[in-house]
């Protein structure tokens, strides 16, 4: 089953890099129909998270385990920005600045861990085996 579902994620894949690089318009209107199948498959995902997050986080809350304070302060600040969002829109300044503070910040530590990651991961493949794919890779690593 992992071949099958391995091998349609890359044939999707270069469906959508196909309707990127060649004008062809059944590629382009293909490529925008799975992007936006994929745009909603992780909001989705998104919103899974989220419900589950705050889904232990009540739990704690009501168990009064260790850390329940600052699962309430994250129920409460969770509700309150998507409150806030709601009521006043996404276009709302003050709920631009919030949205920057937290996002612009946490990409920046996530590229930060993938770039780690890789660099890591090309090194240990190094050790084991040098080649010309190991030290290209090691080399798009640290580029």
């Amino acid at each position: 089953m992992r071949v099958v579902t391995a091998a349609f994620a890359i044939a999707i894949s270069f469906i959508v890099v196909l309707g990127f690089f060649l004008p062809i318009p059944v590629l382009m209107s293909l490529r925008d129909v799975l992007t936006d199948w994929a745009v909603v498959i992780s909001a989705v995902a998104v919103l899974v998270g989220i419900f589950n997050l705050v889904a232990v986080h009540f739990e704690k809350i009501r168990a009064r385990q260790k850390g329940s304070v600052l699962g309430l302060i994250l129920v409460v600040s969770l509700l309150g920005t998507f409150g806030y969002g709601l009521v006043f829109g996404v276009e709302e300044p003050l709920m631009q600045m919030a949205m920057d503070a937290v996002i612009v910040p946490v990409e920046a530590a996530l590229m930060a861990i993938l770039a780690i990651t890789l660099v890591y991961a090309s090194i240990r493949l190094l050790r084991q085996r040098r080649d010309v794919t190991t030290i290209l890779f090691l080399v798009s690593a640290v580029l």
